[in-house]
């Protein structure tokens, strides 16, 4: 199970996040799990409540709300995270030899595969589509960014980028607020989709859903080109992404899907100036 499937703690962040200024208890208790994180697989609900100062049915509706049938099915998915998170961290042999090197040498060694990363990628993109999905966003009014917080962490930085230079679009991380955004659209928008996993975790491919029927049209940037979310999206940028035995997958898929961003990004700055803007 890749870890944009499983966002346990990025659900939680986001919870905090919304819930802080109020003051009530749902920012309490993500508070806590936040800070017990890597104990949550031998903890009770009884004594997350105990810390949280609430009723062990409290613990239940938040998970509840987060996404989870129970707090045991979030206690599960805690666990499963914390494993992959442990496999996804460890750091491979080939780390170990560049790391004896010198820090010149070192980063020379970081760089260039960096640069081979990014270069089989570029070879794996379809740049008629990204032309296309360029063209969409200039002229679609309506624009919304999904994806898991994982995820959303990069679509907010796309959202920023583009208000910068004129485009305003939507993007939110709380699962609610995406689902009233998804719900929004008509035939006239334009929805964009970032998940690594092509929607593993039914959030996402539920929101899909909505957007299909809404009649917007859909765009999808991942790297599993035969997912459910690839096969019903209407524009699919896949990217390669294949293990250097170096870099951490977390570390080198990200630079990976900005990379995407900005080329997109710098399209529709050099099609704004070819119409006479700046």
């Amino acid at each position: 199970m890749d870890l944009e499937s499983n966002d346990s703690r990025m659900s939680l962040i986001n919870i905090l996040e919304a819930n802080l200024e109020k003051g009530d208890s749902k920012a309490v208790i993500a508070r806590v799990l936040l800070r017990n994180f890597y104990n949550i697989p031998n903890m009770t609900q009884e004594h997350i409540a105990k810390l949280s100062f609430v009723a062990p049915s409290t613990i239940g509706r938040f998970c509840k709300k987060i996404g989870y049938k129970n707090f045991i099915e979030f206690r599960k998915y805690v666990n499963e995270y914390i494993e992959k998170l442990k496999m996804d961290s460890m750091l491979s042999d080939a780390f170990y030899e560049v790391a004896d090197k010198d820090v010149f040498s070192f980063s020379d060694e970081i760089f260039s595969s960096t640069m081979k990363s990014l270069y089989n990628a570029q070879k794996s993109i379809d740049i008629e589509t990204i032309d296309k999905v360029t063209d969409l966003i200039i002229s679609t009014e309506k624009i919304a960014v999904f994806g898991l917080p994982i995820s959303q962490i990069m679509g907010k930085d796309f959202q920023y980028h583009m208000l910068r230079h004129g485009k305003y679009m939507e993007a939110f991380t709380e699962f609610k607020k995406q689902v009233e955004l998804a719900e929004s659209l008509d035939e006239n928008s334009l929805a964009i989709f970032i998940s690594k996993t092509g929607g593993e975790r039914k959030f996402i491919c539920d929101i899909l859903n909505i957007v299909k029927n809404r009649k917007a049209r859909t765009v999808l940037i991942t790297y599993k080109q035969d997912s459910y979310m690839a096969q019903n999206s209407d524009f699919l940028i896949n990217i390669f992404y294949e293990e250097n035995g170096l870099i951490p997958r977390g570390l080198i898929s990200g630079i990976l899907y900005t990379g995407v961003f900005n080329l997109i990004i710098m399209n529709y700055l050099k099609k704004i100036k070819s119409k006479g803007g700046k």
